[in-house]
């Protein structure tokens, strides 16, 4: 039963935490897009340090 339930809740999440995380990877590609090479760079260096 409970493993029944927890199917269920994770099958819940995939639908609404699937799309929001498309929208939110296609946000942050146009947002880096629109900010150019300089905010890769910045990006790059925080990552890196």
């Amino acid at each position: 039963m409970l493993s029944f339930v927890f199917e269920h809740v994770v099958a819940f999440w995939r639908l609404y935490l699937l799309p929001i995380m498309v929208i939110l990877l296609s946000t942050v590609m146009i947002f880096i897009g629109l900010a150019g090479q300089e905010y890769i760079e910045t990006v790059a260096i925080s990552f890196c340090t």
